[in-house]
């Protein structure tokens, strides 16, 4: 867990019933958050919310061991530094969730979760 992940900051939101379902796209490349957004936006996908992060987590843990998942998500403001969002990795055999800088641009080895419509 991420320091700067805490209830205030990510509170749990209520949601209306039933499944939201996510797809994984990989750009195979290195991209900005901003054209990850706009490509998933082309693809018809909308983005994911900090919620679906930590649900898909708890019920996804070894899709994180094989590649970095990251949740474009509206950023919080993290003050010095910038917005942020969260992300799934791996450290050796750990799983981690952290927040990561919305403005930086990610690794083509990253994945993106987004939302069907």
């Amino acid at each position: 867990k991420h320091d700067f992940v805490t209830a205030k900051r990510f509170p749990v939101r209520k949601s209306e019933p039933g499944k939201r379902k996510l797809v994984i796209l990989h750009f195979g490349r290195d991209v900005s958050s901003e054209d990850a957004i706009k490509e998933a936006a082309k693809q018809g996908f909308e983005r994911p919310t900090y919620e679906d992060c930590l649900r898909f987590g708890a019920q996804h843990p070894e899709v994180q061991r094989q590649f970095p998942v990251v949740f474009l998500h509206d950023p919080v403001e993290a003050g010095v530094g910038g917005p942020r969002v969260l992300c799934l990795g791996r450290d050796d055999s750990e799983r981690f969730l952290v927040c990561s800088w919305f403005d930086d641009d990610w690794s083509g080895f990253c994945r993106f979760a987004f939302v069907c419509k």
